[in-house]
């Protein structure tokens, strides 16, 4: 007597040559369509049933990926590293609800002693030396930030549609000019900010309930270089305090 897994596996069997038959008999009547190459992929292949209009999606990619494995090693200890307030160039941090004054990573044009060289200080406080191509490719990037419009949002963030709200903000704070030795009372006075909320190296869309100036999208030069710089936290490593300590005294009053 047939089993009840026999009977649907018979169901399932005559539905697929059914299927197989009419789409036959569609295309040979001089018709095309995806759909039925989109059936057909569902029935035969393990990768779940999308409609082709469904299937496309964004994925991050930058001439800059892995810009922090490619530097060199800093090979002083991290106590000779002093570089000056005047030679910051980036500093990226991270505002969460558990993580509330984090720090990603910060670019220096000097070491305080070498300033032929640019130098990336990451998240566990490991300092490394930027390979020149690398550094021009974030200056081009620096740029691009620089252009784009204000959200007119709290601390100018860049909110893209995510299911899940309270979504960690990444805080990207350029220099607007040389900075001083000393730092400002307020840290807008002398950084210009941009945050994007809710990266993603797979989503570019923004929240539509927070429109940026007909922008649908995360501007692309402010997407590769989130994604770059969000390198500064991967890994397991011991922090090196003294050297975190010693860049956020010179970063001032931003957390």
């Amino acid at each position: 007597m047939p089993t009840i897994s026999t009977k649907r596996s018979t169901v399932v069997l005559v539905c697929t040559v059914i299927a197989a038959l009419f789409g036959i008999s569609y295309i040979a009547n001089g018709h095309q369509s995806t759909y039925f190459s989109d059936i057909s992929n569902a029935l035969f292949t393990k990768a779940p049933f999308l409609p082709t209009s469904a299937m496309t999606s964004t994925v991050w990619t930058s001439p800059l990926s892995g810009f922090l494995d490619r530097a060199d090693p800093y090979r002083r200890a991290g106590s000779e590293f002093r570089p000056s307030r005047s030679s910051l160039k980036l500093a990226v941090l991270r505002n969460a609800p558990v993580e509330q004054e984090g720090f990603t990573l910060a670019v220096f044009s000097s070491d305080g002693d070498d300033d032929k060289r640019h130098y990336a200080v990451d998240h566990f406080g490991r300092i490394r030396v930027l390979q020149d191509q690398d550094v021009s490719g974030l200056q081009d990037l620096y740029s691009g930030v620089q252009g784009l419009p204000s959200t007119g949002g709290f601390r100018n963030t860049w909110v893209l549609k995510q299911p899940i709200t309270s979504r960690p903000i990444e805080r990207i704070l350029l220099p607007k000019a040389t900075l001083p030795a000393d730092p400002a009372e307020r840290y807008d006075q002398e950084f210009l900010e941009t945050g994007v909320q809710g990266f993603d190296y797979n989503v570019r869309e923004l929240d539509p309930r927070r429109p940026v100036e007909g922008y649908d999208q995360l501007p692309a030069p402010l997407w590769e270089l989130t994604g770059a710089v969000l390198e500064g936290r991967a890994g397991e490593a011991d922090k090196d305090d003294a050297v975190l300590d010693y860049v956020r005294g010179l970063l001032g009053n931003v957390f």
